[in-house]
């Protein structure tokens, strides 16, 4: 096992890149997202490539369409070590059952062990026997796969890099359709201090550069993504219309890197931690929220996040659910059943309820029966619920109970954005 120096932000927003255009090319849309530290690790880069560029393909692979989530979390833990956790997370995996044991052989080195299945759901750990990892794989039958990834690597310098940026309320404005395409973009620069807002056109954008040109709530930053629909000669025709001092940047997914000089100014996507914080440091400058008039779709900054409870018995349905959530923009809380759903209403009140239907202790017909009535007598504020089941023929049942909707599952993450932002917005 050979150690050599490398970035860890750098290798796994690498790895994202290839996993994008390849999802591009097979008509999917994969989401990067990184959180943590910029640490210099001491370890088996390529044994750490290896692996997961093979677990991206097959997570790819069992999805049929939909999307698939690439997140990373990096600690650096005194005195010299780093902690590298990753979730790969698909929202639709393919028809049949779920990965076998032999399916995943292809893993480059991974013992696995612990098969267990469950009528329609899945779990498998898995051990390398080529660098310090360790994998776990749960998947639910026509739903979605969720694998963690954990491995520890030596800081080759002392503590990590100086990441430190913020855009102080500075507006960030994103073009793409589908608009969650860019969503995991905005939850990135929203933690870096920015208000995001996101569009699905040029034109919508254009209209909205035009009522706010002069203003300081005209955006600092304006990416496309070019695979979000988004045309090159549509973007450039937009980068007049930005304030003094304002980047304009079409994002680019591809094998390609953009070159200097092009016209649009052309990125790589998804971007690296390093490049969102160098462009943070050269374009933030506060901006105040508008008090009034025109305002832009779905300005957000980190705190103006509201949070969604998910009630499902089975925690890998809540995680699929709770990633597909917190692409859209959402804080997600989560409750076992009906009960505990209750009592989660009680302490802090939801702006919308995703419900499953058969759970231990109290279904969810019973739970929304329960929450209706605590509204209706003024003990509750009133906010939507929605059923997330697998029985296509509750619709009926669900209408009876009070709930505002009805999705089936394996949840379509167009559709739960329709339904919110309908709903809520």
């Amino acid at each position: 096992m050979s150690s050599t120096q490398f970035d860890v932000a750098e290798v796994l927003t690498e790895l994202a890149r290839n996993a994008a255009a390849e999802a591009q090319d097979q008509g999917r849309v994969l989401l990067f997202d990184y959180e943590g530290a910029l640490a210099v690790a001491d370890g088996p880069v390529e044994e750490l490539r290896s692996l997961l560029h093979h677990a991206l393909a097959h997570m790819l692979r069992r999805c049929e369409e939909g999307c698939v989530f690439f997140g990373a979390e990096v600690h650096c833990e005194p005195p010299h070590e780093c902690r590298v956790s990753v979730r790969i997370v698909s929202n639709a995996a393919s028809a049949g059952e779920p990965a076998s044991p032999a399916e995943l052989g292809s893993f480059p080195g991974i013992c696995w062990e612990g098969f267990a299945q469950g009528g329609p759901r899945s779990t498998i750990q898995g051990r390398s026997q080529r660098m310090p990892a360790e994998l776990s794989l749960a998947m639910v039958e026509l739903e979605g796969e969720v694998l963690h990834f954990e491995s520890r690597f030596t800081l080759a310098r002392d503590g990590p890099a100086d990441d430190s940026a913020d855009a102080h309320g500075a507006r960030a404005w994103l073009i793409a359709e589908p608009t969650f395409a860019v969503s995991m973009l905005a939850r990135r620069l929203q933690r870096l201090g920015w208000y995001t807002s996101i569009f699905a056109s040029a034109a919508a954008t254009r209209e909205a550069l035009r009522a706010h040109h002069g203003q300081r709530t005209a955006p600092a930053l304006l990416i496309g993504l070019q695979a979000g629909q988004v045309d090159a000669a549509q973007f450039a025709a937009l980068l007049p219309e930005l304030p003094g001092g304002a980047r304009g940047l079409l994002a680019c997914t591809g094998p390609s890197l953009p070159e200097p000089g092009e016209h649009p100014p052309r990125c790589a996507y998804p971007l690296s931690p390093a490049e969102l914080i160098a462009l943070t440091r050269q374009l933030a400058r506060p901006a105040p929220t508008p008090r009034s008039g025109y305002t832009v779709p779905g300005t957000l900054g980190r705190e103006d996040r509201r949070h969604v409870l998910v009630v499902d018995d089975n925690a890998v349905n809540q995680l699929l659910a709770k990633e597909m959530l917190q692409l859209l923009g959402y804080d997600v809380m989560t409750a076992d059943d009906g009960l505990q759903a209750i009592e989660h209403c009680r302490q802090q009140c939801p702006a919308a309820v995703l419900m499953d239907l058969q759970m231990p202790r109290m279904d969810g017909l019973k739970a929304t029966r329960e929450l209706r009535r605590l509204q209706h007598t003024g003990a509750l504020a009133g906010f939507p619920i929605f059923a997330v089941t697998a029985d296509g023929s509750a619709a009926d049942a669900c209408a009876a109970a009070g709930m505002d909707g009805f999705m089936t599952k394996p949840i379509d993450l167009r559709e739960l954005e329709c339904l919110l932002r309908t709903t809520l917005h």
